[in-house]
């Protein structure tokens, strides 16, 4: 079964992308090895308030790669190390640098969302490379298949995991972290989701 890997919290807007010195945000939503990165990943915190929900959120979404707490990170490369890479983030309040999180790049992508049960619009005129506004999606409960970690195919902002991340995550009690098969983004309330 597969589920998204988000937070209960909408972290998105915690910290800011620096594009004018980080390497650029599009390899990480490519779902492929990126190997060695030659510029820093370089982040600001928005604000006094951000930094308090920094430290109580473990899986940080910016414009930028997704960021992890240290805690995650272990989980992660413990049982899905071949699907991930950890690159060192330079995360700023100021002049002072945030410790205990890492840039994550998801090196596999997958057709993680079930497309005959979702509801969507094409974006695009290109049928080789079709891009989708979803309002209602679900998880296609095969994926990710041959990997514990993918981004979605349609949707390379989003992260699917497999069971065992799932409920490693539950054991290693990584609070405030959601994990959902189907999400709706209108106000029919047909998601379901479960917390950490």
């Amino acid at each position: 079964m597969g589920y998204t890997f988000a937070t209960r919290e909408n972290t998105y807007g915690f910290v800011k992308y620096d594009y004018a010195r980080s390497a650029d945000y599009k390899l990480f939503l490519a779902g492929a090895s990126i190997g060695t990165i030659t510029k820093p990943l370089v982040y600001a915190v928005t604000g006094r308030s951000a930094m308090a929900k920094i430290r109580r959120n473990h899986l940080l979404k910016s414009v930028g790669a997704v960021l992890v707490s240290d805690e995650l990170r272990a989980v992660l490369e413990k049982l899905a190390i071949d699907d991930v890479e950890f690159f060192p983030a330079e995360i700023r309040d100021g002049s002072t640098l945030v410790n205990g999180f890492s840039a994550m790049n998801v090196s596999k992508k997958r057709p993680c969302i079930d497309m005959d049960q979702s509801e969507y619009q094409q974006t695009n005129f290109d049928p080789a490379k079709p891009t989708y506004s979803f309002t209602f999606y679900k998880i296609d409960p095969d994926q990710p298949s041959g990997c514990k970690i993918a981004l979605a195919q349609y949707f390379p902002e989003l992260i699917v995991v497999d069971e065992t991340v799932k409920a490693a995550c539950f054991d290693a009690k990584l609070k405030g972290l959601a994990f959902a098969s189907a999400v709706d983004l209108t106000h029919g309330k047909r998601g379901i989701v479960e917390y950490v």
